[in-house]
């Protein structure tokens, strides 16, 4: 099922997870992920193959900074559809 509500919102359960899965994994404290970091986070999730990794840390990294901000993490899980949402409540 989706973790979009009927009303189009993330629940606040789903987003305070995601907000402390993102912290978690922020292991160099700079509220940002590495790309080093992003991959251990999905590594660790089990959600992504290994071998698709790199892709996707590109596809991620939207403004190609070489990191993942919580906004570009949450674009990529709910494909940019309700990540305004969540950037708001987050």
């Amino acid at each position: 099922g989706s973790v979009v509500s009927k009303n189009g919102q993330v629940p606040r359960e789903v987003q305070r997870r995601i907000r402390a899965a993102f912290e978690d994994a922020d292991t160099s404290g700079t509220g940002v992920l590495s790309v080093s970091e992003a991959s251990a986070l999905l590594s660790s999730m089990q959600v992504v193959p290994e071998r698709e990794l790199e892709k996707i840390m590109k596809d991620m990294d939207i403004n190609g900074n070489g990191t993942i901000s919580v906004e570009e993490f949450c674009t990529y899980l709910f494909d940019g559809s309700k990540a305004e949402s969540v950037r708001v409540s987050l």
